[in-house]
C-alpha cells in the first residue's frame, strides 16, 4: 500500500527521481553535483508547492507577508521577524506571489476541462517507490486517477506550439516515462500523462496538455539511456561533464534573417 509522507521524508528517501535525471541529462557532473548537495527548496519551487497544495488539496500553506515589511528600515524588519515568528512553517509569500498563485489556482479550478480531470476520483501528492534495472527509483506524482498521470505546470505561454517547446527543452517527455512507469510498477493507472497548464502571468489562462505517446516513447528511450550512464559512472567512479573537444555552435535556424541560404 502506498504510504503519503511529507516532502522532507520523501526526499530523504534513496532513489533516482525525474529531477535527478533531469539533472543528469544536462550532464553527470551537474546530476552529482546534486546528489552531494542537496539544496533546500528555493523561493520558486515554496511557490509551486503553495500552488499544488491550493488546486490538489483546498490547503492554503502560506501568508502573504504585509506590506508593513517592505524595506530595509528598523521598523519594516521588526514587522517581518514578528510575522515570521507568528507564522512558523507556513511558507511567506510576498503579497505579489501570494495574489499570483491565488489567480493560479483560481483559473485552474474555474477552467472546466482541468475541474472535470481534478473532480475525478483519485489520490492527490502521491510518493511512488519502485526497482528498476537493479536501481531504485521514485517520483512524486501530483495527482493519478483513471485517465493516469496528472501533473500541474506554470509556463510562461501554455499555446500548444509554445508548450511543444517547453517539453521538449524541460524534458517534461523523459518525466512522463519515468512517472508512468512508476505507476505501472505501483499497479496505478498509466494510460497517459496530462499536464495542467497555468501561465504565470496575467491574464493566468489555463489549458491541458497530454503528451502523444510517440513523445513518451522517446522519452523512454533517453530515460533508459540516462539510467544506463548513470550505472556506468557509479561503475567507473567518472562524472563527465561536457565535452572535451572543440565543437563548433550554430545559432537556431529560426535566427537566420539576414542570410540567404539554402541550407537554412
Amino acid at each position: 500500500m502506498i504510504q503519503k509522507m511529507s516532502d522532507n521524508e520523501y526526499f530523504a528517501h534513496k532513489g533516482i527521481s525525474q529531477t535527478f535525471l533531469k539533472a543528469f541529462r544536462r550532464s553527470p557532473a551537474h546530476a552529482l553535483w546534486q546528489l552531494k548537495h542537496p539544496q533546500e527548496p528555493s523561493y520558486a519551487m515554496q511557490v509551486g508547492t503553495c500552488l499544488h497544495a491550493l488546486i490538489l488539496e483546498s490547503k492554503r500553506v502560506f501568508v502573504a507577508l504585509p506590506e508593513s515589511a517592505k524595506g530595509n528600515s528598523a521598523a519594516a524588519k521588526a514587522v517581518k521577524t514578528e510575522f515570521y515568528l507568528e507564522h512558523a512553517g507556513k511558507i511567506i509569500l510576498s503579497a505579489e506571489d501570494a495574489a499570483k498563485v491565488e489567480s493560479m489556482a483560481e483559473s485552474v479550478l474555474n477552467h472546466s476541462g482541468a475541474r472535470a480531470i481534478l473532480d475525478l476520483a483519485g489520490e492527490s501528492e502521491l510518493p511512488i517507490f519502485w526497482s528498476e534495472n537493479g536501481l531504485e527509483m521514485k517520483g512524486k506524482i501530483d495527482r493519478v486517477n483513471p485517465l493516469g498521470v496528472i501533473d500541474i505546470k506554470t509556463t510562461k505561454d501554455a499555446r500548444l506550439s509554445e508548450f511543444a517547446k517547453s517539453v521538449y527543452n524541460y524534458g517534461y517527455h523523459v518525466q512522463a516515462a519515468h512517472y508512468l512507469a512508476g505507476a505501472a510498477a505501483n499497479g496505478l493507472p498509466a494510460d497517459d500523462f496530462i499536464i495542467i497548464a497555468v501561465e504565470n502571468e496575467a491574464p493566468y489562462c489555463t489549458a491541458l496538455r497530454k503528451i502523444d505517446h510517440v513523445s513518451i516513447m522517446e522519452g523512454e528511450q533517453e530515460r533508459q539511456e540516462l539510467i544506463a550512464k548513470y550505472k556506468q559512472c557509479v561503475e567507473t567512479n567518472h562524472w563527465p561533464g561536457y565535452n572535451d573537444e572543440i565543437e563548433t555552435v550554430s545559432i537556431p535556424k529560426w535566427g537566420f534573417k539576414h542570410i540567404i541560404n539554402e541550407e537554412y
